[in-house]
């Protein structure tokens, strides 16, 4: 028995590199049956045996399209039109019985933008932490922080100081590492804590 495995034919497709993810879209293109295809879209050429090609980074906008059967060395004409991509996402279309069917166009996912204190406002938050009288007092206004703005690890490091109490430090460092924009240097933070077994948490 014959195990017919189905891929992607990932061709990167760049317009322009000045645009960013916005300005630009993503193509898939399946194919009804299992011929050799030749695709011009604009003056760009893609090649397949029936896999469904996949194109990237293309402009957004109105693009002529070309679909030819490959029979030895001529080509047959089955398709001349083109198509329309929306930006910031991603258009799935079939080719079938001589029409090009766009069947969906799903946005890609963003991702939200880290927002990290500056250090006039970090030095300004600091010397706010400081003055609080308790311990628990400086930890319940660290972690409000937290949850509105990213942290560079230096920046949670420098704010480990202000804590008297290794358990309290442990207690900041673990809830601050998902809002620090660097974790690949949280050993900054780690290095505050005084007990080895603090550092193993």
């Amino acid at each position: 028995m014959k195990l017919f495995f189905s891929f992607f034919i990932f061709l990167t497709f760049f317009i322009s590199n000045a645009f960013a993810q916005v300005n630009s879209a993503d193509l898939q293109i399946k194919f009804a049956r299992q011929d050799s295809y030749l695709v011009q879209i604009g003056k760009f050429e893609f090649r397949s045996e029936g896999e469904p090609i996949y194109i990237e980074r293309i402009s957004i906008g109105f693009h002529p399209v070309k679909i030819f059967r490959q029979e030895r060395r001529n080509r047959k004409i089955l398709y001349n039109g083109g198509i329309n991509l929306a930006g910031n996402s991603l258009t799935y279309a079939r080719f079938h019985r001589g029409n090009l069917i766009v069947e969906e166009v799903v946005p890609f996912e963003t991702t939200p933008v880290a927002i990290v204190m500056t250090s006039e406002n970090f030095q300004r938050f600091k010397s706010i932490v400081e003055k609080q009288k308790f311990s628990s007092d400086k930890l319940d206004l660290l972690e409000t922080q937290l949850k509105q703005h990213h942290f560079e690890s230096a920046q949670i490091a420098d704010l480990m100081d202000v804590l008297s109490f290794d358990s309290d430090q442990l207690k900041f460092a673990k809830m601050a590492y998902h809002q620090t924009v660097d974790p690949q240097n949280y050993f900054l933070v780690s290095e505050k804590l005084t007990y080895s077994s603090s550092k193993s948490d």
